[in-house]
């Protein structure tokens, strides 16, 4: 396989002009996907988990971490503006060893993400107490079950794939921040949020417990993904590409396979000519700039205000969300504090924050796995 010239090697550039950006309105939608797809794991596991036992010692640094990612992000999506491709197609042209090996690394990290699904159908299994009579972890199971199924069924009836992510990634996010700003406006958090806000800056000293030796590995993962963090950023060039944003207006989009065929998707992306539409580059540039800071901005925000909530109602407590668990222990304190209504309201929104994670990734994911099957194993 190494010693074919072929392998790995993509047709050079092509030239075309670079698109003129219409109504920026109407080209935003990446960093909204970014947004929701961001609100499943650091918002209500990682970051939660670590406010809920040690309060605001470790919360100083949340905000660097996710300031962090708006370089990398950018940079991502100006590689597809500017080319078409999407970034795993130039890390092949970087140097396609190393792209084969990302792509080995990127498999292994994800045979878990079905996670997702079952932590989503742990809100849906309290919510419902469905199938009755089954443990809480046989009922998880059904509800991430069901729900992969119901998705994949939704891909696969989709026209264009595209935007059916970006639809239901509309709707969770606004759920999300609708349900938390909420939820955040009760006089509890309202009285907690100056010491909150000084948290930011100066961690809590000294410690309200002892360190615990093997939650260095889950500090570690809340700094990494708070935003999207490692492969998952890398998705971010996937929802430019479909979206059609930049060079990529040249590409094909995804359709899904039982109503229609895909659209024929060029083998090489294309660049910009030195005249030919080079104006309007800049303007591309501001659009990436705000579609990025939507997602981070709007991601931070909601991890602020769940980590708000994980300090008022959890960490006097003492209980930590955690397996299957997870959405039950946060539901139980918001169902003290605002009734069964806040308790119905929170099951919502954690099970819209997991859902979506799964079907954002899945969609990724495979189209990692088809860029590298074509590059590496053109027969496929």
């Amino acid at each position: 396989m190494f010693a074919n010239p072929a392998w790995g090697t993509l047709p050079p550039f092509k030239k075309a002009p670079l698109p003129p950006l219409p109504n920026i309105w109407t080209a935003l939608g990446p960093g909204v996907i970014f947004m929701a797809l961001a609100q499943g794991s650091g918002e209500l596991i990682w970051w939660p988990y670590i406010i809920a036992k040690y309060g605001l010692s470790f919360l100083f640094l949340l905000l660097p971490a996710c300031f962090l990612q708006f370089p990398v992000t950018y940079e991502i999506g100006r590689y597809t503006v500017l080319t078409g491709e999407s970034i795993f197609q130039g890390f092949i042209r970087l140097n396609r060893g190393f792209a084969f090996f990302l792509w080995i690394l990127m498999t292994l990290s994800f045979l878990w993400f079905g996670a997702f699904a079952a932590a989503g159908g742990t809100s849906l299994a309290a919510l419902t107490n469905f199938p009755a009579g089954w443990t809480p972890r046989g009922q998880t199971l059904f509800w991430g079950y069901l729900s992969m199924f119901v998705f994949l069924a939704a891909i696969l009836l989709s026209k264009v794939i595209y935007r059916l992510i970006e639809t239901f990634m509309w709707a969770v996010a606004l759920l999300t921040l609708v349900g938390l700003l909420w939820a955040s406006a009760n006089a509890e958090a309202l009285h907690a949020l100056p010491a909150f806000v000084k948290g930011l800056f100066i961690p809590e000293s000294p410690m309200p417990r002892p360190w615990d030796p093997d939650d260095a590995t889950k500090l570690l993962t809340a700094i990494t993904f708070a935003g999207l963090g490692g492969f998952w950023t890398l998705f971010y060039s996937y929802w430019i590409r479909d979206k059609g944003a930049g060079m990529a207006h040249y590409m094909g989009r995804l359709t899904g396979p039982i109503t229609g065929k895909a659209e024929a998707i060029p083998a090489s992306g294309a660049v910009p000519g030195e005249d030919e539409g080079l104006a309007h580059a800049g303007r591309w540039r501001r659009y990436l700039f705000w579609d990025v800071s939507i997602g981070i901005g709007g991601n931070l925000l909601t991890t602020l205000m769940t980590c708000l909530l994980a300090y008022t109602l959890l960490f006097p407590k003492g209980l930590l969300p955690q397996g299957y668990e997870l959405a039950v222990v946060q539901s139980r304190f918001f169902e003290v504090s605002w009734g069964w209504l806040g308790k119905i309201l929170f099951l919502i929104v954690a099970a819209a924050f997991l859902s979506d994670t799964w079907l954002a990734t899945v969609d990724s994911v495979s189209r990692i796995h088809t860029d590298c099957l074509y590059a590496f194993f053109p027969r496929t």
